[in-house]
């Protein structure tokens, strides 16, 4: 309780994003009602090597899957975009910081 964490993608409980949004679709679609930063994070790194993997091509390889990444310009996951470079492999800067309450809940 108290603890303020950060975060490295927006919280799942918010409209701000549209990526949310279509997060949330995608969970209620297959029967999930409960949302949380990991499985929020993991659609969008989902969604992003699928964009990556369009994007090379057949004739895929660890390098020109790499290659692709780096050269692409942003990568529009719905308001939230990555942008990956020969220096920077981390996607994004964006940082949110939460706040864990008494009840164990995230607070804004």
């Amino acid at each position: 309780s108290g603890v303020v964490i950060s975060n490295a993608v927006p919280s799942p409980w918010s409209p701000k994003f549209a990526i949310v949004e279509e997060y949330r679709k995608a969970m209620k679609k297959v029967g999930k009602t409960e949302y949380d930063f990991t499985s929020l994070e993991g659609y969008m790194a989902a969604k992003s090597f699928v964009a990556i993997l369009k994007e090379t091509g057949r004739d895929l390889s660890r390098e020109k899957f790499i290659d692709t990444a780096e050269r692409m310009g942003p990568i529009d996951l719905g308001d939230f975009q990555l942008r990956f470079s020969g220096k920077h492999h981390e996607g994004s800067k964006f940082v949110e910081l939460v706040l864990i309450g008494r009840d164990g809940k995230f607070v804004r």
